[in-house]
């Protein structure tokens, strides 16, 4: 498992891959809010998080597992984000995709990767790209993971059967800054 952190404080990026352990320490400060990337977590780092960020179990499990329906279930600490990464190749003659899991607190987003289709670079760059935002906390984090990544959108052709569907914006209203 590959452990991913950045810590911002007053809307400034202050640390970035610190151990996980610290993590209990940093949501001390009211001011702060980090960011977690669990990529291929085992059954401790599940552990872990229900711990030190009190995610209940039922959503533990759903990241934990794959094949989990796009949702988004709302929790009485958190809530939990169950979505799909798709990319088309630069031909068009085929879609893959990535189930990705987020769990979104008052001062936390944690992203639960069970393969690297999900290019979480890019995410880490637009939040580079735009740091003047980051003072929306968590909504700036989400945001930002949100929008598509790479220079071409998903977009009709042959690949999607001249259709395609997108999630709407409901499940971002009130986040983004």
């Amino acid at each position: 498992m590959v452990t991913r952190t950045r810590l911002y404080h007053d809307g400034t990026l202050v640390l970035e891959d610190f151990p996980a352990s610290d993590v209990a320490a940093h949501l001390a400060d009211p001011a702060s809010v980090l960011w977690l990337d669990l990529y291929r977590p085992g059954p401790a780092d599940f552990t872990m998080l229900g711990d030190e960020f009190g995610i209940h179990e039922l959503a533990l499990e759903d990241a934990a597992q794959r094949g989990q329906r796009p949702k988004l279930d709302r929790y009485r600490t958190h809530e939990f984000l169950s979505a799909y990464a798709v990319t088309v190749s630069p031909d068009d003659a085929e879609l893959s995709y990535s189930e990705i899991a987020v769990f979104l607190t008052s001062q936390a987003m944690i992203t639960v990767r069970k393969d690297d289709g999900f290019n979480i670079d890019s995410v880490v760059s637009r939040w580079d790209e735009s740091a003047d935002l980051a003072g929306h906390g968590v909504g700036f984090l989400l945001h930002w993971s949100a929008r598509p990544s790479g220079g071409r959108p998903l977009r009709r052709g042959p690949a999607t059967g001249g259709r395609h569907r997108g999630v709407g914006g409901s499940a971002l209203r009130g986040r983004a800054p």
